[in-house]
């Protein structure tokens, strides 16, 4: 039962594999309960990545990685998703008794992850899609953290005519039909 609405947020950190700090990497196993060995496995792989730059076709020296997990790598989703489950929890703590003060805190509460992690969250992509709040309470909320609000069914929407049309969700390409013929009945014309 929900006494005052309910939100979800979608947080995109900007470059979120290249940007995660090694060392809260390392924290976060070993607080999972990883033992020293596997944490020192992971050390040796993080540390022992090189990377060369191609320049006009010519691939130009190697240099030694400080950050981030490489794309591409098996492991690395892994990495990266024990790590950001520090960003989990700690909204998770912050925000379960949902009151104003906990909601005000949020952008400290990012200024602070992105401090610790060396990940950035950035506002102008990230979203708040909200479920039964008012318009003054949800405006209250995007203020305090900076984030747009977005209608969760237009977003779905979105996601449908893009992939419909490009075969992706993300990719927006010509529209061959119009929106309302397509979720017309079949009778009609539509899909």
């Amino acid at each position: 039962k929900s006494y005052g609405g309910n939100l979800a947020i979608k947080i995109d950190i900007a470059k979120a594999f290249d940007t995660i700090d090694w060392k809260i990497l390392l924290k976060v196993l070993s607080a999972f309960g990883f033992c020293p060995l596997f944490c020192n496995w992971i050390h040796t792989i993080l540390h022992s990545a090189k990377f060369s730059i191609s320049i006009n076709g010519k691939q130009e020296g190697y240099f030694d990685c400080s950050r981030g997990v490489r794309q591409g790598d098996p492991l690395s989703p892994l990495l990266f998703g024990l790590a950001e489950e520090v960003l989990s929890r700690g909204l998770t703590k912050l925000v379960d008794e949902g009151t104003s003060s906990n909601i005000q805190v949020l952008s400290n509460f990012f200024a602070k992850y992105a401090q610790i992690s060396g990940q950035v969250i950035n506002p102008q992509k990230s979203t708040i899609f909200a479920g039964s709040l008012s318009n003054d309470r949800l405006h209250f909320i995007a203020s305090s953290i900076g984030f747009n609000i977005v209608s969760l069914i237009k977003e779905l929407e979105r996601y449908l005519r893009n992939f419909l049309w490009s075969g992706d969700l993300n990719t927006r390409k010509t529209v061959t039909v119009s929106w309302s013929t397509v979720c017309s009945s079949i009778d009609e014309g539509g899909l």
